[in-house]
């Protein structure tokens, strides 16, 4: 995954929660992109069958939230937040809405953009979902940090917010 840093990102278009269509990095600016295994809002789908027993499902929650508490300090230091999943717009819209996130969610389910960028993914109740990481995308879309593989998601958000004032 680290030999992604210096690559340039794919010409992909994704649809936001919102079903606005929009490339994963912001124009112009600094963009933060992290990837995540699927988050789910009460009274919603619900979670897939298997979900609590599959490594490194645990941990959206607190980490979209952890993103959204420090949305403010990204935002001071040029940089904008968006999170990537397999899941489909409605769900994210679902999920954003339940946690009222500052920024916007996107949606990969065609596997677009995992493919160009070959992102590292596992299948669970019959859908791929995204390993966990993080990008951190130059203005010029150049891929500049890579945070892979994520331990503690809450955690993480901490050590990208180190990168994104250190650039």
């Amino acid at each position: 995954m680290h030999e992604l840093v210096n690559r340039k990102m794919p010409d992909v278009v994704l649809e936001r929660h919102d079903g606005e269509p929009v490339t994963p990095n912001a124009a112009g600016v600094w963009t933060v992109l992290y990837f995540f295994p699927g988050a789910f809002a009460p009274g919603t789908q619900g979670y897939p069958p298997g979900w609590a027993d599959t490594p490194g499902t645990k941990g959206c929650t607190s980490e979209a939230l952890t993103y959204a508490s420090r949305c403010a300090d990204f935002e001071a230091a040029g940089a904008t937040i968006r999170g990537v999943s397999t899941q489909r717009p409605d769900q994210l819209a679902a999920f954003v809405t339940h946690a009222r996130l500052p920024y916007p969610l996107l949606s990969d389910q065609d596997s677009r953009l995992a493919a160009g960028l070959l992102l590292p993914t596992f299948r669970t109740a019959g859908v791929d979902r995204f390993k966990r990481l993080t990008l951190l995308v130059d203005p010029d879309a150049i891929i500049r940090a890579v945070q892979f593989p994520i331990s503690d998601p809450a955690g993480s958000v901490d050590e990208m917010l180190a990168h994104v004032r250190g650039r």
